[in-house]
């Protein structure tokens, strides 16, 4: 007992709530109501952004979860982790809405006009601000108390990172298949290299659901797996200020450079949503598990870029989120002009969301230092530039 209240404050030694402004502890001796087992139920994978959109699922049965199990205790297993995970949860109160796709999409179209005509004060006239009324409503936004993830609890957070594993496989199975039925895999070589991949996690009864976005699959010279590429073109486009363009010997992700230190706002944002097959891939993915799971409770967990993107999905449909070591979000959250709840906006942790990132000052990416010429992540081809981050922070 004594061991564990010392580790306990030991830890909350470590951990800080960190603001822009403000830095407090998180009390880690909090007591939360209840430790629930989560499964491993799906693998959803959402294709990219031309033609029509692939969409397809691998669902872990039993005996499917018994045979990862007893390879994550191998040394050379294809598995590293448990398929049932526990975890502490605590409810709280946040702003959420309904996660009607559509009212979503025109809340953000809503969103994206009003920010930009707000840039020049000489357009701000009452049909903007009765747009910006019109966007609120359009969510229903609303504040309700939700059961959510002990983020105070350490055990809690390894096993969250866990779930953000992408080896969860058995080898020589792979067993997707599409639900729609629109694609024939064996006609549609390459798809695995697009696109993003989440896995599910869920309670016995279903009434919460995990959705675990795969991270960046970095790698220099090309030794990073099938989705390095388009990784690199998404964080680039995510994390850079204008298009990875840092000097003249890089190859720009988009054409919005305009010469001495100046970028074309518009073009980057709309490079955002047309170019990026992941942004739009994450809303689909999001969409799609709601579907599957109308009734229950949705939270949200990344490693890396699929942290960036879980915060981005957290904060502008209303759902719990933790992601553990991204790169600074809230420039890329600005530039898509995400729909916040009435009152909020971004920046200073004013998003009124549950989004919490988790990192410790080791990491250069996450604190925004893996930046210059002889960085390793600009020898990689990687522009990372943001530090800011949405939410809320826990930083070891």
């Amino acid at each position: 007992m004594m061991k564990s209240l010392a580790q306990s404050v030991f830890f909350s030694t470590l951990i800080t709530l960190i603001d822009p402004i403000d830095c407090f502890q998180i009390p880690f001796l909090y007591k939360s109501s209840s430790s629930d087992a989560f499964q491993l139920q799906h693998a959803v994978h959402v294709g990219p952004f031309h033609q029509k959109r692939i969409r397809l699922r691998r669902d872990f049965n039993h005996h499917d979860r018994q045979q990862i199990d007893l390879l994550s205790q191998l040394a050379d297993g294809q598995a590293s982790y448990s398929t049932t995970l526990n975890l502490k949860t605590k409810f709280d109160t946040i702003w959420s809405h309904d996660k009607n796709l559509q009212k979503w999409k025109i809340a953000q179209k809503q969103q994206i006009l009003i920010d930009r005509n707000l840039k020049n004060l000489q357009n701000l006239t009452q049909i903007f601000i009765s747009n910006n009324l019109t966007t609120k409503s359009q969510l229903d936004w609303k504040q309700s108390s939700v059961e959510m993830p002990d983020s105070t609890d350490i055990q809690t957070l390894a096993n969250l990172a866990k779930m953000t594993n992408d080896a969860y496989t058995l080898p020589g199975r792979n067993r997707w298949y599409d639900p729609d039925g629109l694609w024939n895999l064996s006609d549609s070589f390459g798809w695995e290299n697009d696109g993003i991949r989440g896995h599910i996690f869920a309670k016995p009864d279903n009434s919460t659901i995990v959705i675990a976005i795969k991270g960046t699959s970095a790698g220099v010279l090309g030794n990073g797996g099938p989705t390095s590429a388009h990784d690199k073109l998404n964080d680039n486009l995510f994390f850079s200020c204008c298009c990875a363009r840092v000097s003249w010997s890089w190859s720009p992700v988009c054409d919005c450079y305009n010469g001495a230190n100046k970028c074309r706002s518009t073009c980057v944002e709309n490079a955002l949503l047309d170019k990026s097959v992941y942004f739009p891939a994450a809303v689909d993915l999001f969409n799609d598990v709601a579907t599957m799971y109308p009734h229950s409770q949705i939270w949200l967990v990344g490693h890396s870029l699929g942290a960036a993107l879980a915060g981005l999905m957290g904060a502008t449909f209303g759902v719990p989120t933790i992601g553990f070591e991204a790169p600074g979000d809230l420039l890329p959250a600005r530039r898509l002009h995400l729909p916040l709840p009435p009152g909020a906006s971004f920046g200073k942790g004013q998003e009124k969301s549950s989004v919490i990132h988790v990192y410790h000052t080791a990491d250069p990416i996450a604190m925004g230092t893996c930046n210059g010429a002889l960085s390793t992540c600009s020898v990689a081809g990687y522009a990372l530039e943001t530090r800011c981050h949405i939410g809320q922070s826990i930083v070891f």
